[in-house]
């Protein structure tokens, strides 16, 4: 039988004990799940994107499904491949092809609804939302309508043409603008599911379906949104797909850049097609393929 002197240093024991483990858990667990202060601008940009919920994707053209490299290519039909840096990121804007919705059309359509929202909650007080944000009135129209301008929310980079692989609707050395479709504009945000989302100062190889909508611009508009690879900086000759149907796409090439490259050649020659851009007439929104 243990004495009371004894019985009390065990409890003393037992709770230092876990005391300790709590100061532990708090310090080291805390520190654990700070911000990591040494990250850059363009890796917290993914991470910001990354956390946002996905989407199914919204296609503003016909978009197919290709089980292997050849299909992307024979089925896919890439008027422009190429392998480009990222020179730049801008701020992330509404860019619509065909020149109808703007970060200014999306402003207006949403101050139209917090308007109506205001008027609306001023009429049915037990109606209002806690933080009478927009977001709590999806049911209105006013509501869809900048809703539906937010699905045009897209990421620009600044691409320095590095090789020319298919086309020649570019050379080596220009430049475009590629509007990648994610992005946050204001109250808005887009992501997509299975959408790469690249960086700035890496190096990609891309695949496009390019087309010149009239009055409006050149569009570079990815063949599928997982139509891209990203360079290995560790060694350029190697790539990786950046995205799950794209680990389809490429597998056959190996991962390897020079084996790309070949077996573009040969599917292309067994199944020519003209790579001359396509001028297509503007369409109204509503009207695009979905």
């Amino acid at each position: 039988m243990i004495s009371p002197r004894a019985f009390f240093e065990f409890v003393l024991v037992y709770i230092g004990f876990f005391a300790c483990m709590l100061i532990a858990v708090f310090t080291f667990g805390r520190a654990s799940t700070m911000p990591d202060v040494s990250l850059t601008a363009e890796e917290k940009y993914v991470m910001e994107i990354e956390g946002l919920q996905p989407t199914p994707y919204f296609s503003l053209m016909p978009k197919g499904q290709y089980e292997d490299f050849e299909s992307l290519i024979k089925h896919g039909t890439p008027n422009l491949v190429v392998r480009v840096t990222f020179e730049d990121r801008n701020d992330a804007t509404v860019y619509d092809p065909h020149g109808y919705y703007s970060d200014a059309t999306l402003t207006s359509a949403v101050n139209s609804a917090k308007v109506l929202l205001k008027r609306k909650n001023k009429q049915n007080p037990e109606n209002e939302t806690d933080d009478g944000h927009i977001y709590g009135w999806r049911d209105d129209p006013a509501y869809e309508q900048a809703e539906n301008m937010s699905f045009y929310i897209s990421t620009p980079y600044r691409a320095h043409v590095e090789e020319i692989l298919l086309g020649d609707c570019l050379a080596m050395g220009d430049e475009f603008t590629f509007f990648a479709p994610y992005g946050i504009v204001d109250d808005f945000y887009v992501r997509y599911e299975d959408c790469p989302i690249f960086m700035e100062g890496r190096e990609y190889i891309l695949f496009f379906s390019v087309v010149d909508i009239e009055g409006v611009g050149r569009w570079y508009d990815l063949v599928h949104p997982a139509a891209a690879c990203e360079i290995l900086p560790e060694d350029t000759r190697t790539f990786s797909s950046m995205a799950r149907a794209g680990d389809a796409m490429f597998a056959d090439t190996g991962w390897e850049c020079e084996t790309l490259a070949g077996l573009l050649t040969a599917y292309y020659a067994e199944n020519p097609y003209e790579t001359e851009i396509p001028t297509l007439p503007r369409m109204k929104p509503g009207n695009q393929y979905q």
